[in-house]
């Protein structure tokens, strides 16, 4: 008895698609192109390509299962050397994946989809992390970390800059910062300063008390809510209207009363 063929179709069809897939390696085929090349119709190729085992849709192009297998590879591999480089870090941003792995945006996105659907990645907003990944610090690190902290809640409504903080310690506090901004202790108000989330919630106390709603309030009369100098007073409104806590209107601010 003759043995079953694995396609419904014979050759050169689904022959000559993968074989065409092989040679396009990362490039990919564009599946128009593909067709034609092949002999099939856009019907025929259309039901051959639901069977990943032949080619994976990505994008507007196709990739052979290989491909798409060691892009998943290097994409576990890149995400391991960048977890041992930055221990601190919650992951590696998917954007630079492509350029890590080389290889097509469309082709490491179905390569995540693949790993994420495997629990062996897992998407954190913008970054990517090996599944169960959490920051790991070390004795210094956990010093460093408490040192910081320690340091912004003293400094209360007006905290030094990150420039000063990195000149302080000796090295660089923005990945400590970042995990201390994950864990709610700390918040970024102006991309060059950090502060202790107790002392803005003081300071949104501050202006919830001292701001009457449907009151329109200059930066001035701000000032003198908060009680700190305009160094800090213009990034922190700016802060507020972004949370929106308060709205900036022609002639100063109000609180919005659905901050109260």
């Amino acid at each position: 008895r003759r043995r079953a063929a694995p396609w419904p179709w014979v050759a050169p069809g689904p022959a000559a698609v993968a074989r065409l897939l092989s040679e396009a390696g990362r490039d990919g085929a564009p599946e128009t192109p593909l067709g034609v090349r092949t002999g099939l119709t856009a019907a025929a190729l259309d039901l051959l390509l639901r069977d990943e085992r032949l080619g994976i849709r990505a994008g507007s192009r196709v990739y052979s299962p290989e491909v798409v297998a060691q892009v998943v590879d290097e994409i576990a591999a890149e995400l391991a050397r960048a977890h041992a480089r930055d221990p601190l870090s919650d992951g590696l941003a998917a954007a630079t994946l492509p350029a890590q792995v080389r290889a097509a945006p469309e082709l490491v996105d179905r390569a995540l989809v693949q790993l994420v659907a495997a629990e062996r990645v897992e998407r954190r907003g913008a970054l990517v992390a090996l599944a169960g990944w959490q920051p790991r610090l070390s004795a210094a690190d956990e010093a460093f970390r408490d040192s910081l902290l320690s340091e912004l809640e003293r400094s209360g409504a007006e905290p030094p800059a990150i420039e000063e903080l990195g000149q302080r310690h000796g090295r660089d506090p923005v990945p400590v910062l970042r995990l201390l901004e994950r864990e709610g202790k700390v918040i970024a108000v102006e991309p060059g300063r950090f502060y202790a989330a107790k002392a803005v919630d003081g300071l949104l106390d501050r202006l919830r008390g001292g701001m009457t709603p449907g009151r329109e309030y200059s930066p001035s009369e701000l000032r003198e809510v908060l009680g700190v100098s305009r160094k800090y007073l213009i990034p922190f409104l700016e802060y507020c209207d972004r949370t929106r806590h308060t709205e900036r209107r022609a002639t100063g601010r109000v609180w919005r009363a659905s901050a109260a």
